[in-house]
């Protein structure tokens, strides 16, 4: 939440991001040495009240895309977007299961909602916050 007691995100919350966390994260992965990646653990964006997560997204992305490490994205409960409370989503033109719908925003520009990766001997697994979309 915001000094101001506001909980939603603004553009200009998702520019500092982008001025002030991104080159802060830089000289960090230099000093490493090593190889570093980052894993995103949900809530790319907070989408709050509105819940329409696909607002910031792609600036976030653009943003991240900027760190000399390659991210990795889980997808949290205010990730989704919500098409209204008149009752349950209908199946989209790209989803063969009810509510897929609400996740395609996040899928567009982070990848798959579940997904898995090598790093090194371990294999992480990152799979979505299961929910009820209404």
């Amino acid at each position: 939440i915001r000094s101001d007691g506001d909980a939603s995100q603004t553009k200009t919350d998702i520019d500092r991001f982008g001025v002030e966390t991104i080159p802060a994260i830089q000289p960090q992965i230099a000093a490493q040495g090593v190889n570093c990646y980052g894993v995103h653990l949900g809530d790319i964006v907070f989408s709050t009240p509105n819940r329409d997560s696909a607002v910031g997204m792609p600036q976030l992305r653009d943003h991240l895309s900027c760190l000399n490490m390659p991210v990795y994205h889980t997808m949290g409960n205010h990730d989704f977007t919500y098409f209204g409370s008149k009752g349950i989503l209908e199946p989209d033109a790209t989803s063969s299961t009810l509510f897929l719908k609400a996740q395609r925003s996040m899928e567009s520009n982070f990848g798959p909602a579940n997904s898995s990766f090598n790093r090194g001997n371990a294999h992480i697994v990152c799979i979505r916050r299961c929910q009820k979309y209404h």
